[in-house]
């Protein structure tokens, strides 16, 4: 099992968490409602075989800040967006969970 690093930054003044672990192109994994990037865990494992993977908590969600904001499709993608720059990710595969997933097209 490769190790899992916890990491944390900061997005447009908003603190965000996040898991990367493995080697090779980008998998971005977007929870879903109720969830966080640590219930990707196995499918964490299995990715990072062969690719790099982030398992980003939503801003709202897990460890990353829960600030006042409408909390919409749009709201989201744009801390996706901020993500990926602030990280260097100029290319990956999203990968969503029920809101994730509606996330990832909305983005």
């Amino acid at each position: 099992m490769p190790d899992i690093v916890l990491r944390g930054g900061e997005v447009d003044g908003l603190s965000l968490h996040y898991q990367v672990t493995g080697r090779g192109p980008a998998v971005v994994l977007l929870h879903g409602l109720g969830g966080f990037g640590g219930s990707w865990r196995q499918t964490i494992d299995a990715l990072a075989t062969r690719a790099t993977v982030f398992a980003l908590d939503l801003p709202g969600f897990g460890r990353s800040a829960k600030p006042r904001a409408v909390y919409r499709l749009g709201y989201f993608a744009r801390a996706l967006h901020g993500f990926l720059d602030a990280v260097g990710i100029g290319q990956a595969s999203l990968v969503g969970h029920s809101l994730g997933g509606s996330i990832a097209v909305t983005y």
